[in-house]
């Protein structure tokens, strides 16, 4: 069975781990900052038993002159064989001002894992707001649904 944790606009340090066989997780976070805001998470995922499975997805929006660090590790241990996980942190600027970091990192000790990351931080595309635009809602309202949209959107790792 499957275990969900969401650890939405929590900040500091975090260590989930994985130590009884076949555990699976799904970890979701989401986070906003707005203002001079400053939001910093560490999350660290570690695998201790075999045939464990966890499936990360972080999601940031950073608004004004704020700044969000989303930082990761997983850790697979030598005794975890046949693991498998995948953290995904992105985030989206909505301002020039705005900054952002996104530090995903892997520490595999095992040798029969399927163990991935990735990292993404980017503008809304002007295509998405023009199209919202050319359907009668306004700027604001173009920006504000596609975060909406990112901020819901949960990622399925590959198999």
């Amino acid at each position: 069975m499957k275990k969900t944790i969401d650890i939405s606009d929590k900040t500091g340090e975090f260590e989930i781990i994985l130590d009884k066989k076949g555990m699976e997780l799904e970890i979701v976070g989401r986070f906003q900052t707005r203002g001079a805001e400053v939001k910093e998470l560490n999350i660290r995922i570690v695998h201790r038993a075999p045939n464990t499975t966890a499936n990360t997805t972080l999601n940031g929006v950073a608004w004004d002159a704020s700044k969000l660090r989303l930082s990761g590790t997983i850790v697979i241990e030598k005794l975890a064989q046949q693991t498998q996980s995948f953290l995904r942190e992105s985030i989206l600027l909505l301002s020039p001002t705005a900054k952002a970091e996104a530090v995903p990192n892997l520490e595999i000790l095992a040798n029969d894992v399927k163990c991935s990351h990735a990292a993404t931080i980017s503008n809304i595309s002007d295509e998405q707001v023009f199209y919202l635009m050319s359907r009668g809602i306004s700027k604001q309202q173009a920006e504000e649904l596609i975060v909406d949209g990112f901020l819901s959107f949960v990622v399925k790792s590959p198999a």
